[in-house]
């Protein structure tokens, strides 16, 4: 008893580490938003009346749901909830290499084998930890992966079936790592009926919510899938992130060599013949290093993220393990123990070139170390300006776009309608054509032009963002939160008008004025660009035939053609 807990240690001060560096990240308040709106009876959606799946983890949103409807806050959950998930894969990782058959010894003769590196590595891991919270789902997804790939190595295809079907309903990629999981059973075991068994419980399981969604939104396919541009490969950045997590984490890579020439030297040894029945250890090393071998391809194509290690933290525990599995298969204590050293000793220096890497919230190639962007403080503050905004257009019929990495404005704010600022949430956003190749997932956005054919009158502003207002009539402010009005609803305007903490111009007044000034120092040229912003500023949206037939005479008296107007 006292040695296991000795021996467990590592893993109790990753846990506690995961515990006092719980955080949120901005993207989770998209799904929270999805949650508060079910839970009031709504739908599953982001704004009332528009069914779109802007989130990509079905099952993690229905136990929010669930704790929501109990009275738990979400936030809070947001903070503690994912952790659970954490611990128990490393409890996992703890309890395979406590009992995984060792090929030719036994346990009680070579204790010194059961050594688990994988857990006290993963446990140790950094950024394992930082997304052992967070919110989002990455930790219960490599659960459901580690599980599956376990029970698949050991023969267990109807358990492998159900860890790899809830992995899909928590991220669509899940059925990559199904469709691997079977191709490799296949491969060892030959069995028709075990695979076909696979194949029905695993789509029992997922069957029915690709129907409902089809149903419910109109398509199986995510919206993020087309916001994020993952129908075009960017290899460029996808290698860049890729080379960015395996140069911090260089040991993971180390991991991944390890386990890859331990398959060959069981190749070779095969190839003499001195192969012997099956190896639930050797299986399972050889399914891990295919899936992180799938994975670093897939990551590469899609860009990778703009979250640091993210998209790699659900196959770092497989990395890990498959090194593990195959450093036992030696059958040489000493090794496991030197192995031991290097994997904890190389996971635990990778804290130093990450921490040289990232400063703050800076971005290197379009990636951040994203816990720098909230914190605490930080989150306080924009749970303060959302407030602040909900507040001042409650009763409205405002419609409010946000910034990227500013979604929360809309949950503390509880905007009736909210445009995210990539367009995770939105169809036609999503699905409109990539001008550019930027930073991965806020490639695309709304545009003037779109958010006045949508009826959205006001774009939330921050930073260096604020300039987006260049024109006087354009600057709205809800006390301290900067915003820009998009288009000028007369009525909409004189609501606001009347409550204390927005400030803007009365465009009418400053038509008035701008008639009454003297035209002719302009060009014609900039009268016409002015008169092009009023129309789709103003004229285009209210009826106001007095005044635009006193601006249309003042430019003709300006110089500008009749047949220009």
């Amino acid at each position: 008893m006292l040695r296991s807990g000795v021996v467990a240690l590592p893993i109790a001060f990753g846990v506690a580490q995961a515990v006092r560096g719980a955080w949120v990240c901005d993207d989770i308040f998209v799904s929270f938003r999805y949650v508060e709106n079910w839970v009031r009876g709504a739908g599953l959606v982001f704004n009332p009346g528009e069914r779109v799946e802007g989130y990509t983890h079905f099952l993690w949103v229905t136990a929010l749901s669930a704790l929501r409807l109990l009275g738990f806050d979400l936030v809070a959950l947001g903070r503690y909830l994912p952790i659970v998930a954490w611990a128990a894969l490393l409890g996992l990782l703890f309890v395979n290499a406590v009992r995984m058959p060792v090929d030719g010894d036994a346990r009680g003769r070579a204790p010194w084998l059961a050594l688990p590196v994988a857990a006290w590595a993963v446990a140790l891991h950094q950024d394992a930890q930082v997304y052992a919270s967070s919110g989002l789902e990455t930790a219960l997804f490599g659960l459901l992966l580690l599980a599956g790939a376990l029970t698949a190595a050991r023969a267990r295809l109807d358990l492998a079936a159900v860890a790899y079907a809830l992995a899909t309903l928590v991220r669509p990629e899940g059925m990559m790592y199904a469709g691997t999981a079977a191709a490799w059973a296949w491969w060892c075991r030959r069995d028709a009926g075990a695979l076909a068994r696979f194949a029905g419980i695993f789509a029992a399981l997922v069957a029915p919510f690709a129907i409902w969604k089809f149903f419910y939104y109109g398509t199986v396919i995510p919206n993020t899938y087309y916001a994020k541009s993952a129908g075009e490969p960017y290899w460029s950045q996808g290698w860049a992130y890729t080379r960015l997590y395996f140069t911090v984490y260089t040991v993971v890579a180390l991991c991944i060599v390890i386990a890859f020439a331990g398959w060959i030297a069981s190749l070779r040894r095969r190839a003499g013949g001195a192969a012997g029945g099956r190896d639930a250890g050797y299986d399972l090393a050889i399914l891990a290093l295919v899936q992180v071998g799938l994975t670093i391809v897939y990551v590469a194509r899609v860009g990778g993220d703009f979250m640091f290690a993210r998209f790699f933290i659900p196959v770092t525990p497989l990395a890990y393990v498959a090194a593990e599995e195959m450093v036992r298969r030696t059958r040489r204590p000493v090794l496991m123990v030197v192995f031991a050293a290097v994997a904890v000793g190389g996971t635990l220096a990778a804290r130093q070139p990450r921490a040289r890497i990232f400063h703050g919230c800076e971005q290197v190639h379009g990636i951040t170390n994203e816990p720098n962007c909230y914190s605490v403080k930080s989150i306080q503050e924009l749970r303060q300006q959302g407030e602040v905004v909900g507040e001042l257009l409650k009763g409205t019929r405002a419609r409010v776009a946000l910034p990227p990495g500013r979604t929360m404005l809309a949950y503390f704010g509880q905007l009736q309608y909210a445009v995210e600022g990539s367009g995770l949430t939105d169809a036609s956003i999503a699905r409109l054509p990539l001008a550019k190749r930027g930073r991965p997932g806020h490639e695309k956005g709304p545009s003037d032009d779109w958010m006045r054919a949508h009826e959205v009158q006001f774009r939330i502003l921050y930073g260096a963002h604020r300039s987006a207002a260049d024109k006087p009539y354009e600057r709205i402010r809800f006390r301290d939160v900067y915003g820009k009005i998009v288009y000028y609803d007369v009525a909409l305007m004189d609501t606001l008008a009347k409550r204390q903490g927005i400030a803007f111009r009365d465009f009418r007044q400053y038509l008035d004025e701008y008639v009454d000034r003297q035209l002719s120092s302009r060009s014609p040229a900039l009268l016409l660009d002015d008169y092009a912003a009023f129309q789709s500023f103003y004229f285009q949206h209210n009826h106001d035939p007095e005044r635009l037939a006193r601006l249309q005479a003042a430019l003709r008296a300006a110089g500008v053609p009749a047949n220009r107007l």
